[in-house]
């Protein structure tokens, strides 16, 4: 298990950004949640949030998120060797209209 606090007040434009997470790991699945505030005045750590479950078991990964938007996000890869990986990405976010949402399939290369 991983807990995380780190402070950031470099943008002399934006208050401090604080942010606390934790993740940890059984087995093959990993657990992590992070909030934060996003640095507005009057923002309160967890305004600005992320969950996530993600999988790896050999060359598969694939990772759920869910944001505070409502914003949700399937990754899914799969190292093919050689430095070429396939992937698949899909979002649906929070708007009704689907303006939001996308899916992206594809394979990347490492050289």
């Amino acid at each position: 298990t991983t807990i995380t606090l780190t402070s950031d007040d470099k943008d002399s434009n934006a208050d401090t950004i604080t942010k606390v997470g934790v993740s940890t790991k059984i087995n093959d699945i990993t657990f992590s949640y992070t909030a934060a505030s996003n640095g507005t005045a009057g923002s309160d750590v967890g305004d600005d949030w992320d969950a996530t479950v993600g999988y790896s078991a050999g060359a598969l990964g694939a990772s759920y998120t869910l944001d505070e938007d409502d914003r949700g996000r399937l990754v899914v890869d799969y190292d093919l060797g050689g430095g070429a990986t396939a992937f698949a990405t899909m979002q649906a976010g929070a708007a009704n209209d689907g303006s939001e949402d996308f899916t992206a399939m594809g394979i990347n290369f490492k050289f």
